[in-house]
């Protein structure tokens, strides 16, 4: 039954304040990059006729995962990852090709971007599919900006989606950007340190020192989403070991998940990586924070602790105790996650399409409580596959985000009318200002967006107007 036009002002007020208001858009976050589908900058006309013909380019296919940025000399370069989950994707590493959007001024909730072709990284033989000396199928990498390498971590797998082949071992791969993209590092992990159905998919490196020549005294840390484990690379001695616990599992009760209206079930165990800055009260160790994807708490650990081998020798963990977990929930689960140089930790609940924050630093509770919405958007924030606190081109931290529309995949398949892909971007001065996340001025007492677990919900009128007072 409709109201009487007369009476439609009224009505529309107090749906308002009901909270039956329209999805809010992105108000901090930035859209750098939107794609329905991507595209990729071959050699040449003929080579990309030539891919489309054996079927190694099938378009609409390729399903960008991940997202890092390195600042150099020469400019930015923005590197995307895309595993091979289907046939067709002809390249698994890829680089951004340059867009003059990219070197815009930050606007708060930006308007849509381009969508740039991508170009394989650091060339087209690294990516040929079969060669075991290229690269396979990459989910995730990470840019180490103080020594100008990036760390690419290879699952080997092709299809993963149908088949989940294995035809290449698994590996490492470590490249200077500093010097013509060479080859650092290759390491393939031994049989004893993956199992016959591992799936590395996020890799933490942790630079042991704070200056160029530290460079060489670093360690890798590599979730194994499918076979539940930690996976420990020592640059320095070329070695790596498994680390075991049953807080790499995922949990059952967590193993459903609904994302914009598409509900399925996956049983991921770890997959969300983050290191913590130095902590004096640690003796200078650092804090690697991790959760399994099919959960809702947040487990840490010294790192420390990882890098001693001996604990973990013959696949027992001697330091079953000094893992931690949280005793609160977050409202939903959560995929990536990355943290800034002040212990904040940045995260998007999937139920919510939202990015949040947390204070690790101050010893905060990890509960519903302590969270932080920082942007909401239902379009734009659908499965945040990647997250990364970068160093921006004026040298302070910035949040980068690449989402991916990945629940899609588990259901009926994206929609190539619509925009599936986008990277976003925001310093993180400007995400967290005002809100207990600001560590900078040792966080502040305004409203936060929204308190969940306070008694109060999005759209609620009483959130809605402290939000429209701090706005």
């Amino acid at each position: 039954m409709s109201p009487p036009p007369l009476l439609l002002p009224l009505y529309l007020s107090l749906l308002l304040a009901l909270g039956a208001a329209p999805a809010r858009a992105l108000t901090r976050l930035q859209e750098l990059y939107t794609w329905r589908g991507v595209d990729f900058q071959f050699p040449n006309a003929a080579v990309r006729a030539a891919a489309i013909r054996s079927g190694a380019y099938v378009e609409g296919n390729p399903v960008p995962l991940d997202v890092d940025v390195y600042q150099g000399e020469s400019g930015q370069r923005v590197f995307v990852t895309l595993p091979r989950l289907n046939p067709g994707t002809p390249t698994t590493l890829a680089t951004v090709v340059e867009d003059p959007r990219a070197g815009a001024a930050y606007v708060p909730g930006g308007s849509p971007g381009s969508a740039p072709l991508l170009t394989a990284y650091p060339d087209w033989a690294w990516n040929r599919q079969g060669d075991c000396d290229a690269l396979t199928s990459v989910f995730r990498m990470q840019v180490d900006q103080q020594c100008g390498r990036l760390w690419a971590l290879d699952t080997g797998r092709v299809d993963i989606l149908s088949r989940f082949e294995l035809i290449c071992p698994p590996k490492l791969v470590v490249f200077d950007l500093r010097g013509g993209d060479r080859v650092l590092k290759k390491h393939r992990f031994p049989d004893d340190v993956l199992q016959a159905g591992s799936l590395p998919v996020t890799v933490a490196v942790d630079v042991r020192g704070a200056d160029r020549h530290s460079c060489g005294s670093a360690f890798a840390y590599v979730a194994d989403v499918t076979e539940y484990g930690l996976v420990v690379y020592d640059l320095f001695n070329d070695r790596s070991w498994r680390v075991n616990h049953k807080y790499f599992y995922p949990y059952p009760t967590s193993g459903t998940f609904n994302v914009a209206g598409t509900t399925f079930d996956l049983m991921d165990g770890v997959l969300g990586l983050a290191l913590s800055p130095a902590l004096p009260q640690e003796g200078g160790e650092r804090r690697l924070y991790f959760h399994s994807l099919a959960s809702v708490r947040e487990s840490w650990v010294s790192t420390g602790v990882l890098r001693n081998a001996s604990l973990f020798a013959d696949g027992a963990n001697a330091a079953r105790g000094l893992f931690r977990l949280s005793e609160g929930e977050r409202p939903s689960q959560a995929a990536a996650e990355a943290m800034d140089p002040h212990g904040v930790l940045f995260f998007s609940l999937l139920a919510r399409n939202s990015l949040n924050c947390w204070v690790a630093a101050t010893g905060s509770p990890y509960n519903a409580r302590s969270l932080v919405e920082l942007d909401q958007d239902d379009r734009a924030l659908q499965f945040a596959s990647g997250v990364k606190v970068v160093t921006g081109r004026d040298g302070a931290p910035e949040v980068w985000m690449l989402t991916s529309r990945f629940q899609r995949l588990m259901g009926s398949g994206l929609d190539p009318t619509d925009f599936n892909f986008r990277v976003l971007r925001a310093p993180v001065r400007l995400l967290v200002k005002g809100t207990k996340c600001d560590q900078r001025r040792g966080g502040v007492e305004a409203p936060q967006r929204p308190s969940y677990g306070q008694g109060h919900r999005p759209g609620s009128g009483s959130w809605r107007e402290a939000v429209r007072k701090y706005w």
